[in-house]
């Protein structure tokens, strides 16, 4: 019964830190809030900045035109200390259920 618990508590917090992280990220706010290119001026309007989810690690990917030749710099927000605590409690929640299924499934 303790892993039935430990093992849905851990999948299910898990899931959520994922999805927090993930809205968190999904905000069109490169322009604002960044992450910035350092040392690169930054252009008049959000028309330079393009934006994406990024799941390893868990955040925003920034794309940025620093330049009149087209010049893009890519950079990237998340943590990978966070995204490996999320995916790790999915991924050992999942296994603990699964390895509990298996054994009432001997007895």
């Amino acid at each position: 019964m303790v892993v039935f618990v430990a093992g849905v508590a851990g999948w299910v917090l898990g899931m959520l830190l994922v999805a927090q992280l993930a809205l968190t990220a999904m905000k069109p706010t490169c322009y604002q809030e960044g992450p910035f290119v350092p040392g690169a001026v930054a252009p008049e309007s959000s028309a330079g900045v393009s934006e994406a989810l990024s799941l390893a690690p868990i955040g925003r990917v920034c794309s940025w035109v620093v330049s009149e030749a087209g010049v893009v710099v890519t950079v990237q927000s998340g943590s990978w200390a966070t995204t490996g605590l999320a995916y790790g409690l999915v991924g050992g929640g999942f296994a603990a259920l699964v390895a509990l299924g298996f054994t009432k499934r001997a007895e």
